[in-house]
């Protein structure tokens, strides 16, 4: 596939120059500015306000800046830098007198003001230099981490991103009349300030992610690696645009993308061209509404939907820049800019989803909660979020990944499975200790005893072990000629019987109950494939779809009584299509349900005591994967999207309270993934 033509027909052609012509204007989203090969700046202006000259002419440029309000201009000559209003008669103002040269011209912004302007960034050969505005003296600041061919501040004057010669995106902070180093993006292509302190870009091996610089900055997945993107831009309407690609269409070749755009704080993808267009060399114009391509002196613009280009009829141009863009004017549209959070993979919209998502490093909440996220290192280790509202922190430090885990009832102690063994380790600190070297694959799915003193594990059927390590006995096997397998285990609530669950021919899995003093076991009599758990009163719930000739007919809940395990109670039944997506027992004599009424609608949080059969809607929440609810069932938890990284499914970590009505996102780690709340 060929880069979209750069010329439309020469009739487009004529009736530009024509238009020139005629009325000295360019229909451009914002002023532009030129530099000519003879070291003159001149502009173009909007409407019927002509080309000018804005640079004195016994003065040969070498590079330039506008000044966001667009009544300056910093300029640099061969040996100094100046700033001249554009709007009056005065002299310019020498603001450097040890200019140095630009390493490159026409990339990017060479000269960069601060929207506040009280800096001014430019390159130089060595890397960059800040000049800091205090009013009666000047302070400078140096820049030594590469060649740089393009500065962008953000939006709050606190930082510059500065982009070298060989990909590298350095991140710095400012602070009175000091540049501190803050982050670097190794590679992308290309940037996009959204807010003060939050950055998007688009790393190599695909995706959308965003960096908050002001919470140690984590990243958050917007869009993941499925697709590659190219070329972030927060626009006029405030909407996020880039050019996308799916990795798995062989029609269009890396490199070329569909413009699409993401709204601030929306779920749904929007894609706004079917036009492939090669975006090398390309450089968004304000607003949004076009790009620019500049090569041989020749300056072209770019229709991003179309991908049709035409050059300016401006020649012999060294490098060019815009003056200030009025969104207002040009779309009738300047929102307030809020923070932009990943996107959620449903495209629900509840009451509660409407609200904002505040960005959190900890929140107070009545239990802690766990869950699995890379360390530095990139190894899987066990995290912790204190329910204090301090920040999570990491509690395993293992060389191998930690693949599952379970979490002791009065939090003494966590167990988990790492490097194919079994280890328990306090929490109060010390070394872990291995419990058990596993003879099998598959799901080990630890548990503790309510005394916190045995854990349950599965490897080859159901295993027991003291957490000192002593005692180890199995007290239900697999029998593997039958094809039955044990997995699952539950404490009941007195410790003398564990719930199970059993995988046989012909079946998607049932639930039995082991009597741990003599080993007995009896199957539940539920519907296969359904999900069980221990009420308080050592009753246990069953919940699940019946089947009729193989078609979905109900949903059920369903109760045994203790030591009753063949007759169950039906407690409540769902419409078809209706989906229970997480289950608790609330407070005494309920069960809280997570309940969507058909896939696609929103989510109700249901308490249903199952006495009477008696219902209430709670409320309306909002939408996140893999809900779990806490056990009082006050909080509600899950992620905003799911990606995978590393054949693991994780994402952004939420939650929801429910007394408040509040959503939150906690910072970090950026993605995370197998969830438990403690008791």
């Amino acid at each position: 596939m060929r880069r979209p033509i750069l010329f439309l027909t020469f009739a487009l052609l004529s009736l530009w120059t024509t238009r020139l012509v005629a009325q000295d204007a360019l229909n451009l989203p914002a002023e532009l500015y030129v530099l000519l090969n003879t070291g003159m700046v001149q502009r173009y202006g909007l409407g019927a306000e002509g080309i000018t000259q804005t640079t004195p002419d016994d003065e040969f440029v070498v590079d330039f800046g506008v000044a966001p309000d667009g009544n300056q201009i910093a300029y640099r000559t061969e040996t100094s830098i100046s700033v001249v209003s554009m709007i009056g008669a005065n002299e310019p103002r020498v603001i450097e007198r040890q200019a140095d040269v630009p390493p490159y011209r026409g990339l990017g912004e060479t000269i960069a003001w601060s929207p506040d302007q009280r800096a001014i960034a430019y390159t130089t050969t060595y890397g960059a230099r800040v000049y800091h505005d205090l009013g009666d003296v000047a302070a400078y600041s140096e820049l030594r981490e590469g060649l740089f061919v393009d500065l962008i501040w953000s939006p709050s004057s606190q930082y510059l991103a500065a982009h070298t010669d060989a990909g590298v995106w350095w991140i710095y902070r400012r602070l009175d009349s000091a540049m501190s180093l803050a982050s670097v993006i190794t590679q992308t292509d290309g940037i996009a300030w959204v807010t003060g302190s939050q950055i998007v870009f688009t790393p190599p091996d695909g995706g959308l992610v965003l960096m908050d610089l002001e919470l140690a900055n984590e990243q958050f997945v917007i869009l993941d690696s499925q697709w590659e993107y190219h070329l972030p831009y927060l626009n006029a309407a405030d909407e996020l645009v880039f050019f996308g690609r799916d990795k798995t269409d062989e029609a269009t070749p890396p490199g070329y993308g569909r413009l699409q755009s993401i709204a601030r704080g929306a779920s749904e993808v929007i894609t706004r061209s079917q036009t492939a267009v090669q975006t090398a060399g390309l450089r968004w114009a304000p607003g949004a509404a076009l790009l620019t391509a500049f090569d041989g002196g020749v300056l072209a613009l770019y229709d991003p939907i179309s991908g049709q280009g035409f050059p300016l009829p401006i020649s012999s141009v060294a490098t060019y820049s815009w003056g200030r863009f009025d969104a207002q004017a040009f779309f009738a549209l300047q929102p307030t800019p809020q923070p932009i959070v990943p996107t959620p993979a449903s495209l629900d919209v509840t009451e509660s989803a409407n609200a904002p998502i505040e960005i959190v490093s900890g929140l107070p909440m009545r239990y802690d909660a766990f869950f699995l996220a890379n360390d530095p290192a990139g190894v899987a280790q066990l995290w912790r979020l204190p329910a204090d509202g301090a920040n999570a922190v990491q509690v395993t430090s293992t060389h191998d990944d930690v693949v599952e885990y379970a979490i002791a009832p009065d939090l003494s102690a966590v167990a988990y499975v790492s490097v194919g063994q079994l280890w328990v380790q306090l929490l109060t600190g010390g070394r872990p200790l291995s419990l058990a070297t596993l003879e099998n694959a598959g799901f080990v799915s630890p548990a503790f005893s309510p005394d916190a003193k045995q854990i349950a594990f599965t490897d080859g059927g159901i295993q027991l072990i003291d957490i000192t390590g002593a005692n180890l006995r199995i007290v239900r096997a697999d029998s593997e000629d039958e094809g039955i397998f044990y997995g699952e285990p539950a404490f009941s609530p007195d410790g003398t019987h564990l719930l199970v669950s059993e995988l046989r021919p012909g079946t998607n899995g049932v639930h039995g109950v082991i009597t741990l003093s003599d080993g007995n076991y009896q199957m539940l009599q539920t519907d296969f494939g359904a999900q069980a758990f221990w009420l308080s009163d050592g009753s246990i719930v069953t919940y699940g779809r019946s089947l009729q000739d193989d078609a979905l007919v109900e949903q059920t809940v369903e109760r045994f009584l203790p030591g009753v395990l063949d007759n169950p109670d039906t407690v409540y039944t769902l419409p078809v299509g209706a989906i229970i997506e997480t289950a608790i027992e609330g407070v005494l004599g309920e069960v809280r349900l997570i309940v969507r009424e058909a896939e696609g609608d929103a989510p109700q949080m249901i308490d249903v005591a199952y006495g009477s059969g008696a219902q209430a809607t709670i409320t309306v929440l909002p939408s996140v994967i893999a809900p779990r609810l806490s056990f009082d069932g006050a909080f509600l938890a899950g992620y905003l999207n799911l990606v995978e990284i590393n054949g693991v499914r994780q994402g952004p970590l939420t939650i929801f309270n429910a007394g408040t009505g509040t959503q939150v996102l906690l910072s970090s780690p950026a993605t995370v993934w197998s969830f438990q709340w403690a008791r």
